[in-house]
């Protein structure tokens, strides 16, 4: 989650940056879509591959820069959720 968030956080204007950035996005929430998968966590598991279907959305749109803010609520999502496990 917290390499999820740094990548959320890093400004991006160029549009290699940009799609490099997706691609690194897509790659952790499918790892935490796996794990919670594995343990059996379907809310976790529902959330991340909706998150997933957003940044594939996402890469295909390409004015879709405005909608990674809205990403960071998705990760709070996770979180909350991930926090009550612990």
């Amino acid at each position: 989650m917290k390499m999820i968030n740094a990548v959320l956080r890093e400004p991006t204007r160029e549009e290699g940056v940009f799609r490099k950035k997706l691609d690194t996005l897509f790659r952790q929430v499918h790892s935490v879509k796996g794990e919670a998968a594995a343990l059996g966590m379907s809310s976790i598991e529902s959330r991340a591959h909706a998150f997933e279907d957003d940044l594939k959305r996402c890469g295909r749109n390409r004015p879709c820069r405005g909608r990674l803010p809205a990403a960071r609520h998705q990760t709070r999502r996770f979180a909350d959720a991930s926090a009550v496990r612990q």
